[in-house]
């Protein structure tokens, strides 16, 4: 697609759902790019190549979801590139940037330490509520319920904590080099890709990321690559100390 042409059903319907969740004049040059820069071309010449094994299917077909639409097999790949056009718009609109793997340890052990005090505080206040039941009354009304309420303040930051970004998650970064932004689209396309077609497809995840963050280079296609393979070994690391414990 250059800027000359005119969009596809699927990237006229894209860009109707994407104005429809709503887009602020700052992001409308994103939208642009995606459906104006050449470098796009390739990225939809990949995803309708066929397979030459059996031309009826595509090289990289789509994944087929539960609630997709009941659409034919060209349907189905027009619907994924569209759902992918929109998911580069939300990366750069939502700033889905990479966090630093230290940083993000450090964040779920002060939540886990903060969601400790709090239980061993609900633990302690019945036995303050009956030393001092006059102040208990004043300040704590319905004790019974402010207490449970307070337990489970502890049992929701617990699970705040579960969601903080881990070694198993490509999204941390071991390392401070480059644009954690730049990185973050990047990593997210190629797990796009990966959900939508089968395959991480690095080297296109690059692509869009240049694109949507009008950079004159490609990033380098090892750098979401790299992300997922790390968490591809935690995992097995993983299940190797579950077989061993």
């Amino acid at each position: 697609m250059d800027g000359g042409d005119a969009h596809p059903p699927w990237v006229a319907e894209a860009m109707r759902r994407i104005r429809i969740d709503g887009i602020r004049p700052e992001h409308e040059s994103i939208l642009i790019r995606l459906t104006t820069d050449p470098r796009m071309n390739a990225v939809w010449a990949q995803l309708t190549r066929r397979d030459r094994t059996d031309p009826t299917r595509f090289l990289y077909s789509a994944v087929r979801r539960p609630g997709d639409p009941e659409l034919d097999t060209e349907q189905a790949q027009h619907h994924a590139m569209g759902a992918t056009l929109h998911f580069a718009f939300s990366t750069v609109r939502d700033k889905m940037a990479v966090s630093k793997l230290e940083e993000s340890e450090k964040l779920r052990e002060q939540t886990l330490n903060v969601a400790t005090i709090v239980w061993d505080v609900a633990g302690k206040l019945p036995e303050y509520v009956s030393k001092f039941p006059e102040i208990a009354a004043e300040t704590l009304p319905g004790n019974p319920q402010t207490i449970e309420a307070i337990r489970r303040t502890s049992i929701f930051l617990m699970r705040v904590a579960d969601l903080i970004r881990g070694a198993d998650d490509p999204m941390t970064n071991v390392n401070s080099h480059g644009d954690p932004l730049a990185r973050g689209i990047q990593t997210n396309m190629a797990s796009l890709f990966k959900e939508r077609f089968g395959s991480r497809l690095d080297g296109l995840a690059a692509i869009v990321t240049a694109v949507v963050l009008s950079l004159v280079e490609i990033p380098d296609a090892a750098i979401s690559r790299s992300a997922h393979l790390r968490v591809e070994q935690a995992q097995k690391n993983g299940v190797q100390q579950a077989k061993i414990v």
